[in-house]
């Protein structure tokens, strides 16, 4: 129950780490870009409120908003042009997207189970 507990929080902090990094650096490019679900980000304490005071039973839902943010993200900037995709963190958002995630039958996207994901994915950004 613990490592599953810690998985679930290393997945959450993977996943906040790479949001952040990218719209760090889409801040400089071109803020206008980011979604407004994700300009909070921005602020400071958001990553101390998202991840380390996340209770167990309240990892998945995080998990799930986080993967919506990511999706928004990539939705948002695919078009924006070689100037956004050419970025390092946007390379690690879809590694992490691709690595993490699943297409189900209707292709809406979910976070993959623990067990699912290989060991070659994305672990640190």
């Amino acid at each position: 129950m613990v490592s599953s507990s810690c998985k679930k929080l290393s997945r959450l902090e993977l996943i906040y780490s790479v949001n952040s990094r990218f719209i760090k650096e889409l801040k400089e490019v071109n803020e206008s870009l980011i979604p407004q679900d994700c300009l909070v980000y921005l602020e400071k304490g958001h990553k101390n409120d998202t991840i380390y005071r996340t209770q167990d039973s309240q990892a998945d839902s995080k998990l799930s908003m986080l993967l919506k943010h990511s999706l928004a993200l990539l939705e948002v900037c695919s078009q924006a042009g070689e100037t956004v995709t050419n970025l390092d963190s946007y390379q690690l958002l879809i590694r992490m997207l691709g690595d993490h995630t699943d297409k189900d039958s209707n292709n809406n996207i979910t976070g993959k189970a623990g067990k699912d994901i290989s060991s070659t994915s994305l672990q640190n950004p």
